[in-house]
């Protein structure tokens, strides 16, 4: 009165529900367990997948800002004008008195301006600047240059004007962090943070900072640079007077501004406008405290501030260069081993009707005891294929890896069905579906990976499949270079499947400096011909 075909099917669904339920554990579930030769070259961290050579204009001032003793750095485009013989296709620097020659902008070009830390000696400077020169040649993108590494010049500011302080206001510490703020908002500093610093604070978007907004740019090796602070601490055209007395008022102990004036110290005359004060093109502004004057006022009677204590209060609001910041990195997450491959036979669900467990053989008669035989010998290969799948999932990390030696592309596992001799004394051996499992293990197994890889030549394509998935994960393909080699060298599949590992291995670091030129040698020096100094394309 029952359906075994439906019996058998509802039990095999409810076994793949449970091989779906562990297909859907955590990834770095599914890579845990015993390390594979190989398994983990292609599990980078964040510091080493996510940045890039620098790019933009923004790449190389963090790149310049990263090394030590340098406060900021901008690059400024400098076309070059030259002359192009339509007809030839030659370029001329300067007019060689031909014919029919069209003027045009070279560009591509940037001079480099350096803002260095306070204290840095002539020496130091000398220095700095070759350092930022072989930075800037160590990351030249294509088809760029720079024609200039030099110091930023200064243009010095006065600030004048009276403020009325609260009674308690200590006349000295307000003086010093009035100067010492508005030139924060003329020279604004980079501040280095570090990584935990970074993932508390939030984007432009006003969610948290991910990890490839955090890594986006060139690896420094100081601490990370925030891209709006970045972008904020440009070089000014004008300093909006506005701005500073909202600076000004801000500070703790300042009740109101009387009156308040900032001018260059180099201009002939003062400013046409007081509320925007130009600045020379291509300077950063520098207040100069000797040349300032702030007068005090406590209710109506003037107080002056002792200029020792205010020069010992600047010392103290003195930003220190964060040079020794640490930049750290996001580790490839850790999972916890599930053990996906254990796998109990589904035959241990079957009603006890159908005697397939905990039946004393010695109970049965042989027609029946032939037939239980029978049918445990079917289910058995349904048991394999369950197995099997688990096996592949377990054979996770073996399979997404950069193992050139990885031998297999399907795995298998043994599979125990439930014995009809429990509580009997002893069971006929030749009643037994599967030998011992320690013989099992030693023989059988190897050869039941052998039939389930099957094909060499399918295992081959099979491999190649999981290492194009790995590498499409880099945006990259590897067809044009197999069909190339395969058709001009005898190149086997190994062979390839060779070159693929160790590309992946390295795809980080290709990927990063693809848009590298080759560096280009001081005058006088050799050239990069049969050498490693290539582009980062080649």
């Amino acid at each position: 009165m029952h359906d075994p075909g439906i019996t058998t099917l509802e039990l095999l669904c409810y076994a793949l529900t449970d091989l779906t339920h562990r297909s859907t554990y955590p990834i770095e579930d599914l890579l845990a367990g015993p390390a594979a030769p190989g398994a983990d070259d292609v599990l980078f961290t964040a510091r080493r997948a996510l940045p890039n050579r620098p790019l933009t204009v923004r790449d190389y001032r963090k790149l310049l800002v990263d090394l030590p003793g340098v406060r900021n750095a901008w690059l400024e485009p400098q076309p070059e004008p030259c002359l192009v013989d339509s007809n030839s296709c030659v370029v001329y620097r300067t007019d060689p008195g031909l014919p029919g020659l069209r003027p045009f902008a070279l560009r591509g070009l940037y001079t480099v301006l350096l803002e260095l830390e306070d204290g840095v000696g002539d020496i130091q400077r000398e220095a700095l600047r070759h350092a930022a020169t072989g930075c800037l040649q160590a990351n030249r993108n294509l088809g760029e240059d720079f024609v200039g590494v030099s110091e930023v010049p200064r243009q010095p500011f006065a600030l004048c004007g009276e403020l009325e302080l609260a009674a308690d206001a200590d006349v000295a510490r307000v003086e010093a962090e009035v100067l010492w703020r508005v030139q924060q908002y003329l020279a604004p500093p980079i501040r280095r943070y570090t990584l935990d610093e970074m993932l508390a604070r939030s984007g432009p978007n006003g969610h948290p900072c991910t990890a490839a907004e955090i890594f986006a740019g060139p690896a420094l090796d100081h601490g990370f640079i925030d891209d709006r602070e970045l972008d904020d601490a440009r070089l000014p055209d004008a300093v909006s007077l506005s701005d500073v007395i909202r600076i000004a008022m801000a500070v703790p102990g300042v009740l109101a501004v009387r009156d308040m004036l900032i001018s260059p110290l180099d201009a002939d005359q003062s400013p046409s406008n007081k509320w925007r004060v130009p600045v020379a093109a291509g300077h950063q502004p520098l207040l100069r405290p000797s040349g300032s004057r702030l007068v005090h006022y406590k209710g109506h009677l003037p107080v002056a501030a002792d200029s020792a204590r205010v020069a010992e209060w600047r010392t103290r609001l003195a930003v220190p260069a964060a040079a020794e910041t640490e930049t750290g990195d996001l580790p490839v997450p850790v999972g916890r081993h599930r053990h996906v491959t254990r796998y109990t036979s589904f035959q241990h669900h079957y009603p006890a009707v159908y005697g397939l467990a905990e039946v004393r053989p010695d109970q049965l008669d042989d027609e029946r005891y032939t037939a239980i035989r029978q049918l445990q010998a079917y289910l058995l290969f349904f048991d394999q294929i369950l197995a099997n799948y688990l096996a592949q999932l377990g054979a996770a990390r073996r399979l997404l890896s950069a193992d050139p030696t990885a031998a297999h592309s399907y795995y298998a596992q043994a599979v125990v069905p439930p014995s009809l001799s429990a509580g009997a004394t002893a069971e006929p051996p030749s009643a037994a579906l599967i030998e011992p499992a320690s013989a099992y293990a030693a023989g059988a197994i190897a050869q039941l990976a052998t039939i389930v890889e099957g094909d060499p030549s399918r295992a081959g394509e099979r491999r190649h499949r999981f290492l194009d998935h790995l590498l499409a994960r880099f945006a990259e393909r590897f067809h044009d270079y197999a069909a190339m080699t395969a058709s001009r060298f005898p190149a086997t599949a190994a062979e390839l499947i060779a070159a693929k590992c160790a590309f992946l291995r390295s795809a980080p670091e290709s990927g990063a400096a693809r848009g590298l030129g080759a560096a280009l040698p001081p005058s006088g020096e050799e050239d990069s011909w049969e050498t490693e100094n290539i582009s980062g394309l080649a």
